[in-house]
């Protein structure tokens, strides 16, 4: 692995498609405005607003933020032309939200430096013969020294044949050697204007989030976030609500002002970039084939050890959603659509996910639950699409392996009887916590939101029954040796109750009992074997959904077919 100080000690990463701001090497070409692709993957750091103060040290030679006002009176230079552009850059200057700094979007940017008004300004320093090198190789290099008055280190630039593509200089440049050319631009310029130097540059340098892309951002980078908002915390990190500058976004149809931004900041170094890294694996290969309640990766990014996601804004999660949506305001074919969806979207994710060497993978969520489940913005036939997210658990390997599947903690509420059997766990984990989610969902339709803390109570009281020293409220029940080693598990008492209970209340229509017989018999199975694949249970919903506008020929409920036994043997095998 070539050695390259773009990215620290570690050296490059093989197979990342990665955009890096803030420093150069040979091996990188360049895109405008001092940020550059690595092929190779890197690694460095992120932008210092208020979600990233545990995050991010102050770089020395940025440390001291500069308003307006503070370059309007504190630059000084060897230029006495007094000058109306360096007045229209330092008014385009704006804040980034919960700190002192500021940026220039980039469209501003273009506003201001026109060709006529550069040519103009060189003309003024009379200065005209260098019209061609700024236009064609540094206009960013223009703008700076003109914002601290220093375009007589122009001829510097032409003559050691240095444009934009040389910034940005980072604090390395003041400890490069005497005779380098970052070392001998800066001995141009006294302690103070080298501050602003750096200070400007970073003003000026505002990266932009690609499509699909990993950027990994110098320690002074400025991502341009002009609101945040936190809505949620996890292991890792948590989710803020941000708007970014749109000139800071190149996404592909995206029309919103507002993003989801999952940060993992909370764990050390190492480990954030092995969380993040895993994730981000999944995410992209999950995502490449747009399924539609999958949730979409938009960009990616780092530094300074932590690690963000940015993906649409969804409006809540399943749980919320129950919360705050009263059953009769939905139609029941809407949600019929919607489960039907998430069996589809975890079908694919169990069968048909490609990675980025187009090797078809076996994939494995591990971790379905009401909050893993959003809802994004409204669709023509109800209040929003539901998307599976959170892939920070799962596990993918290429189809075909020998490779042993690692074992999986659980996750509570929604975690197979496997989990505490020691038994050996396989795709059919995710089809038993998607019957607990189902079976959620039920109660919510057919009883109101009021429903899903009862069910729950009701779960958690079998247990305070039967006098068990361990109290959850889960959807099966263990029993136990003379040891006290659970030796097997059974579908809770209180599952049983409820959907006898809710197949017999008036609201419970026959969609909704064909669903609660599916649960039962095809999706909450303490043995493995009885469970449905993914693929036959989005069948089984499929045929559901397109019988629903008539009733009277809905599918028969009924056990496994032959075809889906085996196929379930088959997944158990792989």
């Amino acid at each position: 692995m070539d050695a390259c100080s773009l990215y620290g000690r570690r050296g490059h990463r093989a197979n990342v498609k990665t955009v890096t701001v803030g420093s150069t090497c040979d091996r990188h070409s360049v895109l405008q405005s001092g940020q550059q692709r690595a092929p190779n993957g890197s690694e460095t750091p992120i932008p210092n607003t208020e979600i990233f103060s545990q995050a991010v040290d102050s770089v020395e030679l940025a440390s001291t933020p500069v308003t307006q006002q503070d370059h309007q009176q504190k630059i000084q230079g060897n230029s006495p032309v007094d000058s109306s552009l360096r007045s229209e850059l330092l008014a385009k200057f704006q804040k980034i939200t919960g700190t002192d700094e500021e940026f220039v979007p980039a469209n501003e940017f273009n506003e201001v430096f026109t060709t006529d008004a550069i040519r103009r300004e060189l003309e003024k320093h009379g200065m005209q013969t260098l019209f061609s090198f700024v236009i064609q190789r540094a206009r960013t290099f223009f703008a700076i020294l003109l914002a601290i008055r220093r375009l007589d280190a122009l001829h510097y630039l032409v003559e050691k044949d240095l444009g934009d593509d040389f910034l940005p200089l980072t604090s390395s440049a003041f400890l490069s050697q005497e005779g380098d050319k970052a070392h001998s631009l800066l001995a141009l310029f006294g302690g103070d204007t080298k501050k602003e130097f750096f200070e400007i540059q970073w003003t000026l340098l505002t990266p932009v989030l690609n499509q699909g892309e990993h950027l990994v951002l110098n320690d002074a980078a400025r991502l341009p976030i002009i609101d945040t908002e936190p809505i949620a915390k996890g292991a890792y990190g948590g989710v803020h609500r941000i708007k970014i500058h749109p000139d800071s976004l190149n996404l592909e149809g995206s029309k919103s002002s507002a993003y989801a931004l999952k940060l993992f900041s909370r764990g050390t170094k190492d480990v954030n970039k092995q969380v993040f890294g895993q994730e981000l694996t999944a995410l992209k290969s999950v995502c490449s084939s747009g399924h539609d309640h999958i949730i979409k990766l938009l960009a990616s990014f780092e530094r300074g050890g932590h690690y963000f996601m940015l993906f649409p804004l969804a409006k809540e999660n399943l749980r919320e959603f129950w919360a705050r949506e009263k059953p009769f305001s939905v139609e029941s074919h809407w949600l019929l659509e919607q489960m039907s969806g998430i069996a589809s979207a975890l079908s694919h994710i169990h069968n048909d996910v490609v990675n980025q060497d187009s090797r078809p993978m076996v994939g494995y969520h591990f971790d379905l639950k009401p909050t893993n489940i959003l809802v994004e913005a409204e669709v023509s036939s109800g209040p929003g699409r539901w998307v599976i997210s959170d892939f920070s658990n799962s596990y993918f390997q290429s189809k075909g392996t020998e490779q042993d599947l690692p074992s999986h903690p659980g996750t509570g509420t929604y975690e197979p009887p496997e989990c505490q059997l020691d038994l050996p766990q396989s795709r059919a984990y995710d089809i038993w916590s998607l019957g607990c989610v189902f079976m959620e969902c039920l109660a919510w339709a057919i009883r109101g939101p009021s429903a899903i803390d009862s069910f729950a109570d009701d779960r958690l009281q079998d247990m305070r029954i039967s006098r068990s020293s361990l109290i959850d409220d889960c959807f099966f029940t263990l029993e136990y040796d003379k040891m006290l080693i659970p030796t097997r598990a059974v579908t809770r008492a209180a599952v049983t109750r409820w959907i006898d209970h809710l197949e017999g209340d008036p609201n419970c229509s026959k969609a909704m009992t064909r669903l609660l017989h599916l649960v039962q018999r095809n999706l909450l199975q303490v043995d493995q074997t009885k469970r449905l694949t993914a693929k036959h249970l989005s069948k089984r919903l499929a045929e559901i959904v397109a019988s629903d506008f008539n009733s009277d020929v809905l599918p028969e409920p009924q056990s496994m077919t032959h075809e889906e036994s085996e196929s379930r043997v088959m997944e158990l095998k792989d």
